[in-house]
């Protein structure tokens, strides 16, 4: 099909133009065109985009073991550094204070117990033989009293003694009688027996005693001596030079840190947050090994920010993989979180295309 005459002379009439241009008008045009073609490959070209930050390395688990109890640090058996085993014994807290209430509290049960069995058993005939004996003592002295009393009072007539001496032959009178009307009260006590109700109050007291015990023992197990919560390694400085140490209740006796697993806390500025999510690839190095590289996946991030080096970041939490166990507690480094990838246009233009959204409000 012949070509339309206007739309060969339109063609014919940009080519003269063209060959009229001078050298710098084809090389603006050149460089527009070389322009627009790496904008539009930077616009198709995915990169990943990498966000590295400072990070502490942290166990992965760390327990803070404490005083359930005031007193004085009388042993510990391990020191800084050590490797423990969940349950292990860590230390031990002044127990003789303890020891001493318990040995109190088991006599108090035994004396409640021993009660508790003779009112059970009632009265045996030889107790109330020998309390009728008693009474029969006091009547004697009861009656003494009285015929002492009749004699001073004569003698008083007489002028031969004093008032004093007839009141005080009137109180060994009033005591006397006071003695014998307390043993024949205990006498008909025995003699009527135990009641129900008496027998009921000292079990009631047993279980008291009893209950007190097994508080004082269950302290003397668990709140005297300090075990190991987790199986790691004690990280607590100079642990041993603590022995004889007075610590108050919630106190905090030592740390254990897990050996198992390794975190990294990463500080991302928080302009980076947006392209972060859980599950992400994470490298971490560290200034002791800068050959090392340890990977893993972010675990979480933090819910605050905070300042960090004078700047606002986040926490960035990763749990490492560290079979050589080369990474130790506070050691410090650098995390690259190796987030999705974006074009690199838009990798170029993120930071000013969010700077111009939040400050005209876009």
């Amino acid at each position: 099909m012949p070509e339309p005459a206007s739309t060969k002379e339109e063609r014919e009439s940009l080519w003269r133009q063209a060959r009229r241009m001078g050298p710098l008008e084809r090389r603006a045009i050149q460089g527009a065109l070389a322009l627009v073609l790496a904008l539009a490959a930077l616009a198709v070209i995915p990169y990943r985009l990498e966000v590295t930050a400072e990070c502490v390395i942290l166990p992965a688990q760390r327990r803070h073991v404490r005083a359930a109890m005031e007193g004085v640090l009388s042993e510990i058996a391990v020191d800084e550094g050590a490797v423990v085993r969940e349950g292990q014994l860590l230390a031990r807290l002044d127990d003789r204070q303890l020891s001493a209430e318990k040995r109190e509290a088991e006599a108090q049960v035994e004396r409640i117990r021993a009660n508790l069995l003779r009112l059970r058993n009632g009265v045996r005939p030889e107790e109330i033989a020998r309390q009728r004996a008693v009474i029969a003592a006091r009547e004697s002295s009861a009656a003494f009293a009285r015929s002492e009393l009749l004699r001073q009072q004569g003698l008083l007539r007489n002028g031969f003694v004093s008032q004093q001496s007839v009141d005080e032959a009137e109180r060994n009178v009033r005591v006397a009688e006071s003695e014998l009307a307390e043993a024949q009260a205990l006498l008909a006590q025995l003699l009527a027996g135990t009641r129900p109700e008496e027998i009921a109050a000292e079990e009631a007291e047993l279980r008291r005693a009893q209950a007190e015990l097994a508080f004082v023992e269950q302290r003397l197990a668990d709140m005297v001596i300090l075990r190991a919560p987790i199986d790691g390694v004690v990280v607590t400085p100079k642990f041993k030079e603590r022995l004889h140490e007075r610590v108050a209740a919630g106190d905090q006796v030592c740390e254990i840190a897990s050996t198992g697993a390794m975190r990294a806390e990463i500080f991302v500025p928080e302009r980076e947050l947006d392209a972060l999510r859980p599950g992400l690839p994470v490298t971490v190095k560290v200034t002791s090994h800068p050959t090392e590289a340890f990977e893993g996946k972010v675990l979480f991030m933090g819910a605050t920010v905070e300042q960090h080096n004078g700047l606002e970041c986040v926490r960035v939490v990763t749990e490492l993989e560290d079979p050589r166990q080369l990474l130790k507690q506070n050691m410090t480094g650098y995390g690259e979180i190796h987030a999705d990838r974006q074009s690199i246009l838009s990798l170029m233009s993120r930071r000013l295309v969010r700077w111009i959204r939040v400050r005209f409000l876009l």
